[in-house]
């Protein structure tokens, strides 16, 4: 393991501040006396036998029991005090946490000697009753082997056994009295007042035989479970590591937090993915997300080899992410929080109508498309290309899954829809869905009588093939010429005296066939001879 001396020297210092108090898993309670106190009365108010004042006096080498100095330190075995149990609280729960095998949920309480156990992928978060929290992770057990308080001292004396996965622990001051200790198979730990996290493993698969300390603030006393080592002094921002019959090794600076100032505020679709740059030093990661700035609610957690690491989709809502980095010993190193918004966009509509590469004939054309789960409105567009570089209509609130566009100018368009939800954040857009916008038909001129035939022409484009028909009715049940055309104009069949309807269709050289002009009625006079044919039946009779 990595051992410097400012690592020795910083330890040294912070134990050397407590040097005035019992160790802190000592077995002895420390009281300062205070003005007008005495042995007698210190004894009716702190000890469960008030005639122990006695072996108090004897056991402090107090001189005068009624006239004791102001600050003067005496210690009490911690048996001798009046103590009274006290309850921890559940605040958060994640996934199948139970209580001596029953199922908890937050708000739930427990008791002193009460075993705590997390399934894979749960949390739960516990309050003691001085305010400290602990969270244990996923795949966890841990006993609350004592929760008490000592009558009449405000101190606290708290004792957990970690018996597998890992705590995160946030401590309140113990002040010189308080005690509060973590054992697991293979060290022991005590504090005062910090932040730090326990891990226990089994290189085996059965009995644990590696305890990891690693502190963020403070000082975590760590000595071996058996007692029959001396004591290490770790400091803020070091770890150390126990070994099952060897104790605790030399304290060891964790690895500084990754840099998270790169990743989104929001992450918007699919699995919440994070990449960082390498902490050099660095063998691993581990990932947490939680909803609270404290992650008493850890949602989610990722462990990974290289600076990358995925979650699955997560519901939309604000949350927390950590990281720290894991060293070759597998020390965990300082936490890099990054807050970020969830927000999945709403899923892409599915175009309707007009479909793909279809044809739409007029002025302008209606779109159709399915409604999204979600979605309040919806936002269109219209280009003239597939990139929507060339943007013709862009409409940002359409209230409804229709929209209708009274001018379009003939051509070759690009429709797009997506759903807004009720915050207005815009989602997927839908697949571009190609059209082809035509003009309506242009009604016919009236054909023209030229000598004994009619002539009709009308204004045409490059490419285009046209049919023509004329018919006695204006159904066109009864056609009286047909014809398939290439230029703009025709000559008609000889046509008897009557009323007659024409109407042309025409076809574009991209295979699109029109519909037909509204037919145009006109009248084939009567021949010349004709006329003259009642004058000549009137001659006999002149």
């Amino acid at each position: 393991m990595r051992v410097g001396v400012q690592t020795l020297a910083a330890a040294v210092l912070l134990a050397a501040n407590l040097s005035a108090a019992p160790a802190e898993n000592s077995s002895e309670y420390l009281y300062r006396t205070q003005a007008n106190d005495t042995l007698i009365g210190l004894s009716r108010r702190l000890l469960k036998d008030p005639r122990q004042w006695a072996a108090l006096q004897k056991r402090n080498a107090i001189a005068a029991p009624t006239r004791i100095p102001v600050g003067t330190a005496i210690l009490i075995p911690r048996d001798w005090l009046r103590d009274a149990p006290e309850m921890a609280v559940v605040t958060t729960v994640v996934g199948a946490v139970s209580g001596d095998g029953v199922p908890l949920k937050a708000g739930d309480p427990l008791h002193e000697g009460e075993k705590i156990g997390t399934a894979a992928g749960a949390y739960v978060t516990i309050a003691l009753a001085d305010g400290s929290l602990v969270n244990l992770s996923s795949s966890g057990s841990l006993d609350l082997e004592r929760l008490r308080r000592y009558v009449g001292t405000g101190r606290r004396d708290t004792e957990l056994k970690l018996n597998q996965g890992g705590l995160d622990v946030h401590v309140k001051p113990q002040g010189e009295a308080g005690r509060f200790q973590i054992r697991t198979p293979v060290a022991l730990s005590a504090v005062r007042g910090t932040e730090f996290r326990r891990a226990v493993e089994a290189s085996s698969g059965s009995a644990a035989s590696r305890d990891k300390t690693e502190v963020i603030g403070g000082l975590v006393s760590v000595s071996a479970a058996t007692g029959a080592t001396a004591s290490v002094a770790v400091p803020g921002g070091y770890g150390t590591i126990s070994e099952a019959g060897s104790g605790p090794g030399a304290p060891v600076k964790l690895l500084p937090p990754p840099d998270l100032s790169v990743l989104p505020q929001t992450f918007d679709d699919g699995a919440v993915r994070v990449v960082f740059a390498p902490v050099p030093g660095a063998a691993g990661y581990r990932a947490q997300i939680a909803s609270d700035a404290n992650f008493e609610s850890v949602v989610a957690e990722a462990t990974a080899t290289a600076p990358a690491l995925s979650f699955d989709a997560l519901p939309d809502a604000r949350y927390f992410l950590r990281i720290r980095s894991r060293d070759t010993e597998g020390l965990e190193g300082a936490d890099a929080v990054h807050p970020f918004e969830r927000h999945r966009l709403l899923g892409p509509p599915q175009p309707e109508e007009p479909r793909a590469d279809a044809f739409v004939t007029g002025e302008g054309a209606a779109f159709r498309w399915a409604a999204v789960g979600g979605a309040s409105a919806y936002r269109f567009q219209l280009a003239a290309d597939p990139e929507f570089t060339r943007i013709t209509s862009d409409q940002e609130h359409v209230p409804s899954a229709a929209l209708t566009l009274p001018r379009i100018a003939p051509g070759t368009y690009y429709w797009r829809i997506a759903g807004t939800d009720a915050s207005g954040n815009g989602g997927k857009w839908s697949v571009a869905q190609r059209y082809r916008q035509k003009r309506p038909p242009v009604p016919l001129p009236a054909p023209t009588l030229n000598s004994q035939s009619f002539e009709v022409s009308w204004a045409g484009e490059p490419d285009q093939r046209y049919d023509l028909q004329v018919a006695h009715d204006q159904d066109f049940r009864q056609i009286v010429d047909e014809q398939r055309l290439t230029a703009s104009r025709a000559t008609l069949k000889p046509l008897s005296a009557g009323a007659y309807y024409v109407r042309i269709r025409a076809t574009d050289d991209d295979g699109y066939e029109g519909p037909y002009t509204p037919p145009r009625r006109f009248v084939a006079p009567l021949p010349w001879w004709a006329k003259l044919a009642p004058i000549l039946l009137a001659i006999p009779f002149l």
